[in-house]
């Protein structure tokens, strides 16, 4: 009931044109309103707050926010705009809520310049497609485009290693110790992992894969069941298949080299060659050698 009051009277001295140093408006005072959802509170208390600092960019935006919750969109636009114009430490938050604002005003063709100045800011993908205002212009070009722009891993590099996705049924080659198994081979993470989960028989398996963009390099870490591992890096080679070794990385034994070599099939489907080499890589033995037959569904 206190705070009541003191918001109350906030309010009261505001609107009467002056600020009794007793009734002063704080900023904690102010966040509160607006977190309590009293727009009106929050909207006289941080037009206080911005008499005494037009620079805090912050409660620019707040300004806005309240205003647009009252339905004063001319007044929260120019707020808005405010906090862009003080530099505003998250740019693409206020953009996010400008466009809201705009589409609510129905300026569509403004609204969508303003979703494309987030490119390359730290709003998503998600963001983007889950606001309700924002649905009318799902099947623009400029919008398309931006959610693109924002969507981690949607580069072709990370959708290199798309052709192992699927659940396999996987033939061995006769002179491998291990016989007939399967693999479900998934995409996980919005894309940015591909997954492989694996059953021989008592031997079970995952590995974790994905594309390192800073070293242009993609990254395997293998595991079983039985205390296995491997850590392999590589890419796509000369032939377009997917290869990868332990040479020359971290916790790879001397002399010793891991080579894994995923290979598209003309007639569908593709083949895994696993070999190891104990001289260097002057000779090397087969450890797996199997081809991936799409699983019928059941």
């Amino acid at each position: 009931m206190k705070n009541a009051h003191l918001w109350a009277a906030v309010a009261l001295s505001v609107c009467l044109g002056f600020a009794d140093p007793a009734f002063a408006v704080t900023q904690q005072e102010a966040d509160a309103m607006l977190a309590a959802q009293n727009w009106n509170g929050a909207e006289n208390a941080y037009e206080e707050l911005l008499r005494d600092d037009a620079s805090n960019a912050g409660n620019w935006f707040s300004l806005g926010q309240a205003r647009f919750r009252l339905g004063d969109l001319s007044g929260g636009r120019r707020a808005y705009l405010r906090a862009l114009e003080n530099n505003h430490p998250t740019p693409g938050r206020v953009r996010v809520q400008l466009a809201r604002l705009l589409m609510t005003m129905g300026r569509r063709d403004d609204a969508l310049r303003e979703i494309q100045q987030l490119v390359g800011t730290a709003v998503s993908h998600r963001t983007l497609l889950s606001t309700p205002e924002f649905a009318p212009l799902a099947n623009a070009p400029e919008f398309i485009a931006v959610v693109a722009s924002q969507t981690p891993c949607a580069t072709p590099q990370y959708r290199q290693f798309d052709f192992w996705l699927g659940e396999w049924d996987i033939i061995v080659a006769p002179s491998t110790a291990l016989s007939g198994f399967n693999n479900s081979i998934t995409a996980q993470q919005d894309g940015c992992v591909v997954m492989e989960q694996y059953t021989a028989g008592a031997f079970t398996g995952m590995s974790i894969n994905f594309y390192d963009s800073a070293r242009q390099v993609w990254h395997q870490t293998w595991m079983s069941n039985q205390g296995g591992m491997l850590y392999l890096e590589g890419g796509i080679n000369a032939d377009g298949a997917m290869e990868m070794s332990d040479r020359g990385l971290p916790g790879a034994t001397p002399g010793t080299i891991n080579r894994t070599v995923w290979t598209p099939l003309q007639e569908g489907g593709l083949r895994q060659h696993w070999e190891v080499s104990s001289d260097n890589g002057v000779t090397w033995n087969t450890v797996f050698d199997g081809r991936y037959v799409r699983r019928a569904p059941r």
